[in-house]
């Protein structure tokens, strides 16, 4: 268990950053008032309290906020956990996206003590879920796997307290194929009928059903399943778009994805007398939406630019 030492902040980049005491860290962008945040990978910077204390101890007179970061921890060595680790202080999750980075300029620390420990011990996060966050408040390590108890045994995961919101997810995937191929799903002349017409009926049927196909996933009341293909005619392919919705305590991720493949695998069914050699491709998620984690957009549908 981790706790909270500063919470820092500054107007402008390049400068040290000031404790002030709580702040609020918006989804999706940082703490707010503060220059480094936005829609990039960059939106919290974390440093280890003992590594602050270690760097004071050479003379430094440095204050909470010198080597630019937002929040001061005591209790963990953050450049030990890989990227994606997880933590959570109040309702706050932070998803770790970097560790370290490059000084390009030289700060004052490091003018004045010839070092700075941002580099290579501060770390980087996303804000996953908003809230506050104090100087005294509490930070956890987030468990990876949600679908498996201390013994490692997978059990489903319990969300009877969780209200029923609505919730969307779009997901999506390709199936390329040859010339021929391609040509004769899109005139509509293989043998075995209307291949599009049936494969989103497919995928359709499919997504109902995922619940009995992925054995830890829960049973929803969907509210509409939508199937759309994309002809892709300069690489003779077929993209699947699968959009799921409901209003349940959790999410449609999973119906989704599944329509995609059953579609997709559909189409392979029904055209594979003439290109055994198709393969299906680039299946993700593009969006999920709804719930307490809100909003969530695969980086090829988000419109903002990182800054370096």
């Amino acid at each position: 268990m981790g706790k909270i030492i500063a919470v820092c902040t500054s107007p402008r980049k390049g400068t040290q950053k000031t404790n002030i005491h709580e702040a609020e860290l918006i989804q999706e962008y940082g703490l707010k008032g503060d220059a480094h945040a936005g829609k990039w990978h960059r939106q919290v910077s974390l440093l280890s309290y003992e590594q602050f204390e270690e760097f004071k101890k050479q003379g430094a007179p440095i204050e909470y906020g010198a080597f630019g970061e937002n929040l001061l921890v005591e209790g963990y060595d953050f450049k030990s956990f890989p990227v994606g680790t997880r933590f959570k202080c109040n309702d706050v999750i932070l998803e770790m996206t970097q560790i370290g980075k490059e000084c390009h300029h030289g700060c004052a620390i490091r003018q004045t003590m010839g070092d700075c420990i941002m580099p290579r011990e501060g770390v980087f996060a996303r804000v996953l879920q908003g809230g506050t966050i104090r100087e005294g408040d509490e930070m956890a390590l987030m468990p990876k796997f949600t679908h498996f108890d201390e013994e490692g045994n997978a059990f489903m995961v319990d969300v009877g307290e969780k209200a029923d919101t609505d919730r969307t997810a779009v997901a999506a995937g390709t199936i390329a194929m040859s010339r021929e191929c391609f040509e004769m799903v899109k005139e509509g002349n293989m043998k075995k009928g209307d291949v599009l017409g049936v494969a989103r009926i497919a995928g359709i049927m499919a997504a109902k059903k995922t619940a009995e196909l992925i054995p830890l996933c829960h049973m929803l009341h969907l509210s509409q399943v939508e199937i759309q293909f994309e002809l892709q005619e300069a690489v003779f392919s077929i993209e699947a778009r699968c959009t799921a919705k409901t209003v349940d305590k959790t999410g449609v991720e999973m119906e989704a994805l599944t329509g995609v493949h059953v579609a997709l695998l559909t189409i392979y069914d029904m055209c594979k007398a003439v290109d055994r050699g198709m393969h299906m491709d680039n299946i993700r998620l593009l969006s999920k939406s709804g719930g307490k984690s809100g909003l969530w957009e695969a980086p090829e549908c988000r419109t903002s630019t990182e800054e370096s």
